[in-house]
Order: structure tokens, then sequence, then C-alpha cells
């Protein structure tokens, strides 16, 4: 940013105030924010007048060295360090430094000098923590992480125990197991299986006689059991007769099967096919007499030249059905569509 000039003043930006001054562009802005220097905002940026700045460095720079100068008294002159100072006889040290010691950052360190879990010391602006202090605490730190470490991989401070006394059993003498083993057959059948008649006489170096039984067949005997059945009987042959259904030819028929018994045995056969009769029906007969009919009226009236309307029948029907003194009545009311009105129609 190019610096401003208000009311012929001189003002620059708050990035060359720090690389002035050595002070943080943020710890500017809060100077310029309490009014401890002479600044003014444009579009959002503060620019800062470098004589208010100088004056105050000046004034914050003679503080401190009161302040050192009556901390470090007993020190050599030639020990003093800017990053380091002692206080009450402890020394302590910049948390630049002992970000450099521990490897933490400065932000860290800064929150555990304010939160108290390390001994600080706070001079202007700035911490200074103790060095023993901080050295303690990142040893117990590291043996923590060393722990969690070893026992998320498994691997664990083994202990020493006491030696276990492991007794050595004696060893068991070799004998033969089946010395008292009796086979017990769960069937009536033998264990030893029982050889053909024809092998007896090369086996008999081999098995005991004993042990040998003949596998013969006994013959199967053919005299035929003696029942109390006689065979069927009249009754039994002779079946009524079944009148046959409309729909299925229904037949039984009975046999005699090895003198056993009688079996019966149901037949079904579908009706025989009745061929159906072609000639001419009724209907047919009606249709063409009543075509023959309307041609004939219709040649009749082209030949005459006369048409006499249709309803001269149904008018012929009407007088005779209907008393004379209610034809007035209905065709006043009905008009010439009532049945009986008569019309005739000239060829032209």
């Amino acid at each position: 940013m190019s610096d401003v000039i208000v009311n012929n003043k001189k003002l620059i930006s708050t990035t060359k105030a720090a690389e002035s001054s050595g002070y943080s562009k943020d710890y500017i802005g809060q100077l310029c924010r309490n009014s401890k220097i002479e600044c003014r905002q444009v579009s959002g940026h503060w620019y800062v007048n470098s004589d208010s700045l100088d004056a105050y460095k000046g004034t914050n720079d003679s503080d401190k060295s009161e302040v050192k100068s009556s901390d470090v008294s007993t020190t050599d002159e030639g020990v003093i360090r800017d990053d380091t100072i002692t206080h009450d006889g402890d020394e302590y040290i910049s948390t630049s430094r002992a970000a450099e010691l521990t490897g933490y950052t400065q932000d860290y360190i800064g929150q555990m000098a304010r939160s108290g879990e390390v001994a600080a010391h706070r001079m202007g602006r700035r911490w200074f923590v103790g060095n023993d202090s901080l050295l303690n605490h990142k040893k117990h730190n590291d043996n923590l992480l060393a722990a969690v470490q070893s026992q998320a991989s498994g691997v664990g401070l083994v202990k020493e125990s006491a030696p276990i006394k492991v007794e050595k059993t004696p060893e068991l003498e070799k004998v033969d197991i089946n010395f008292n083993v009796k086979y017990v057959s769960e069937t009536d059948h033998q264990l030893v299986p029982n050889m053909r008649l024809g092998e007896k006489d090369s086996l008999n170096g081999i098995y005991a006689q004993s042990d040998i039984i003949d596998s013969r067949i006994n013959e199967i005997p053919t005299e035929t059991p003696k029942t109390d059945f006689e065979g069927p009987s009249e009754e039994m042959v002779k079946m009524p007769k079944i009148t046959p259904m409309p729909s299925v030819n229904v037949s039984r028929n009975a046999e005699n099967v090895d003198g056993i018994g009688l079996k019966k045995q149901v037949v079904f056969t579908p009706p025989p096919k009745v061929a159906r009769k072609h000639g001419a029906s009724s209907r047919s007969l009606v249709i063409v007499a009543l075509v023959l009919m309307v041609g004939g009226y219709g040649v009749y009236s082209f030949v005459f030249g006369e048409i006499v309307a249709v309803s001269n029948v149904f008018g012929a029907a009407v007088d005779f059905l209907i008393p004379a003194d209610l034809l007035p009545g209905l065709q006043e009311k009905f008009g010439e569509f009532f049945p009986g009105t008569k019309f005739r129609y000239v060829a032209s």
C-alpha cells in the first residue's frame, strides 16, 4: 500500500509501520483502535503517523529497560540477552526461544503461560516462561505420548514376573490297547462273514471249522395253501342290469382271476355321434315365400300403374276388431297415422 497525506501529515500503512518499528501489524492495529498512536482509517485500512509511532516506541522501550534493569541487577553485563530474564532466581525465556527449544509453537506456549500450566512472567506485552518449568512439562507430555503410542500399537512395557514352575508328566508305558477289547454284535449274525460252500476247503487253514457256515438255500414249498374260499357263486357272476346313462355308455364285465376272486371292471365309452340331417328348414321356406310375394307385388304395381297402401289390410282388421263408434275419436287423436286410413299413390 502507498502512503497517504491527511491534513498535511504523511501517514504510512501498517505494513510499513511494522517493518520500521518491529511490531506486528495486529499490534499496530490494536494501538490505533485504542488511540495509543495517531492513526486514520481510509477505505477500511489503518494508516499511522510515523512520528507518533516512534514516540510511543521510545516510551515503551524505556519502560522495558527500567523493568529489565531492576530484574537483572544480579547478572553480569556480558550475559544479558533480550530473550532471557531472571526473576526470583529462576531463568525465564521468551516464547520465541521456548519454541526453538521445545518444538512447540509460540501460540501454544503463550496459551500455557496464560492458563498457568507453566511458570510465566509477563513484561509489557511479551511473555517469558520458566525454562525448568517448560522442560519438565515437555518431558511429562513426551512420556504420556510414548505410553499412548505403545498402547495403540500393542507393544507395552513388559514387567518381569516370577518364573512359573511346570511339572513334567511321566511318560506312559507302551502297552497293547486291544488286550481287553471285546467285540459285541448288535444283530444275530456273526461278525465273521459266512463263506460259500465251495470256498470251505481252501479256507480251512485260515479260519476255524466252526467259523465257516454253509450257505444253503432251502427249497421253496410248492403246495398251495388251503383257504376257505370256494370260488365265485352264481349270484356273484350274475350282475343286475344297469340302465345306461344318457351321456355315456357303461358296460360292466366280470371275470374270475386265477380262482382267487371276482374282478369287476367298468368301462366308459363316449356316446356315438349322430349324423345331422341336411335339408331345407321351415324357416327358409317362409323366407322364400315372402320374397316371392314381395317380388310379385312389385311386378303387379309396375305393370298396372297403381300401388295400394299396405295399410288397407290393417284397416280391415281394425274395422273388424274395434267398434265403429270409437274410430272417429281415434282418427281425430292420431290423425292420418291411425290404422285404417286409406291412401292411394299414383305412379307419375
